[in-house]
């Protein structure tokens, strides 16, 4: 029993001074192989590390022609982007937001916090957006909504990985 414990100490101790020293001397995380990213948490990092993700106007031309929307749907699309659109504006707000709060690491109780009123805008948003999809999925005839099944089907699984 007394070797487990001894064993997670050490391993913990181990981590701690690896952690320490990687983020008094970020050039030497690099050189070891740990990305930045494993060891200052996302609030607080000031430039992003991943590659530039596609842009909104992109992607909702890939998902306009991924759902195989007609000249006739357009109307009933309109509504849909407007939705994305408002979403992502929102969600870039408040991210910029709490950067510019965060100069120090959170409190864990002000990250559950921070976890929570990002969950809540992301169900707002979700709430608008099926409102405005609804019109637009109705109108669809069956093969195209097999289409938007699948789209976002596809979406979902992408996003849970």
């Amino acid at each position: 029993m007394k070797r487990p414990a001894a064993r997670t100490l050490a391993l913990a101790a181990v981590l701690g001074i690896t952690l320490a020293a990687a983020q008094a001397r970020p050039s030497q995380a690099q050189s070891t192989g740990l990305a930045v990213t494993q060891l200052v948490p996302p609030a607080v990092q000031t430039t992003p590390l991943r590659p530039k993700r596609e842009t909104l106007d992109a992607r909702l031309a890939r998902l306009h022609a991924d759902l195989q929307i007609t000249p006739a749907q357009q109307p009933l699309w309109e509504p849909v982007a407007r939705s994305l659109r408002a979403n992502a504006a929102d969600m870039e707000k408040r991210v910029a937001a709490k950067r510019a709060q965060e100069a120090q690491y959170p409190t864990a109780l002000e990250d559950l916090k921070n976890d929570q009123e990002f969950a809540q805008a992301h169900l707002e948003g979700l709430v608008d957006l099926t409102a405005s999809f609804k019109p637009l999925y109705d109108a669809m005839p069956d093969a195209q909504k097999r289409v938007a099944d699948k789209v976002f089907g596809s979406f979902n699984n992408k996003r849970a990985v």
